[in-house]
């Protein structure tokens, strides 16, 4: 169940990558500058949700196991830094929504560096590569707590020769760190999400101590 869902979780979605990257900035930075406070982690929450038709769920139902023990943790440090956590979660995985390729142009776009764009862009593009292959460990090995250990090494073995094999597939075809990317004009709905996105920040901007009326 849990590699089901981050199997769908980091599938690329259809919101234009520019709104989605501004977006997911404003949502995180919301549940920052109001103190982790229930009221904003919530609205991320719905607004990540709302707009990623629910993917953003599915990747949060990946991440179930520390979800459980960000909750025991709660019990003791208060309920809304779960929420907070949940919410910067989705806030994150709304980049996600978006094609892989669009990101690196919304990174670009904004003036980033093409190289830093491209080294963006490539462990994005491997997500969905690094989940096929905690599925295959899985298989594998099984379920239980025994052999949860062998299993986690096996999976960070399969993923540093993974990465070594891509390096060395870069390396001999002349990798340029030139990045492929995509920049297309925003739809209706992307800039519904951005519009919500920033009236939530800059509500909770305008609560800041200094802008509070005395």
């Amino acid at each position: 169940m849990i590699i089901e869902n981050l199997k769908e979780g980091f599938k690329e979605g259809n919101l234009e990558g520019r709104c989605v990257l501004l977006s997911s900035l404003f949502l995180t930075s919301s549940i920052y500058l109001s103190g982790f406070s229930i009221p904003a982690s919530l609205c991320s929450v719905a607004i990540s949700a709302f707009f990623s038709k629910g993917k953003v769920l599915r990747f949060i139902l990946g991440f179930l196991p520390v979800l459980l023990l960000l909750f025991i943790s709660s019990l003791i440090s208060g309920f809304n830094v779960l929420i907070a956590f949940v919410g910067i979660l989705c806030s994150g995985a709304l980049i996600t929504s978006s094609k892989y390729s669009e990101i690196v142009g919304a990174l670009i776009y904004f003036k980033f560096p093409e190289k830093f764009a491209s080294y963006v862009g490539i462990p994005l593009a491997l997500l969905p590569t690094v989940v096929n292959d905690l599925e295959n460990v899985k298989f594998l090995y099984g379920g239980g707590a025994r052999k949860y250990y062998s299993m986690l090494k096996a999976f960070v073995a399969a993923v540093i020769i993974r990465s070594l094999s891509l390096g060395e597939t870069l390396y001999s075809k002349g990798f340029s760190e030139k990045a492929y990317y995509e920049i297309r004009k925003p739809k209706a709905i992307d800039l519904a999400l951005l519009s919500l996105s920033s009236l939530l920040f800059f509500s909770t901007f305008l609560q800041l101590p200094p802008f509070r009326s005395t």
